[in-house]
């Protein structure tokens, strides 16, 4: 079961193809799986449900980390070299 999570984690956090019918194909696809676990209908179908909300939760929280990373790496080294060169021209200017 855990196997099938981690598929549509990792699918969802790469979101090429997140639409409507996919929720709905991974919901169905954990809902099987809790019925060969032996869990009854509307117990499996809940726990699905729940699962699939869990994961998105999940996923939106790993995007958001993935974009605030590429920010650090790649636009705030070009704020600090900014602040710097005020900071220089500021000083430069002070002085004069």
């Amino acid at each position: 079961m855990e196997h099938i999570r981690e598929e549509i984690l990792q699918e969802a956090v790469e979101g090429t193809s997140c639409t409507g019918e996919w929720a709905a194909m991974q919901t169905v696809r954990l809902y099987r799986g809790y019925i060969q676990a032996g869990q009854p209908h509307d117990e499996a179908l809940t726990q699905a449900k729940q699962e699939m909300v869990k994961i998105k939760d999940e996923a939106l929280r790993i995007r958001r980390e993935a974009k605030l990373q590429e920010w650090r790496n790649n636009v705030a080294p070009w704020c600090v070299i900014a602040l710097g060169v005020l900071a220089a021209y500021g000083w430069w200017s002070l002085w004069e």
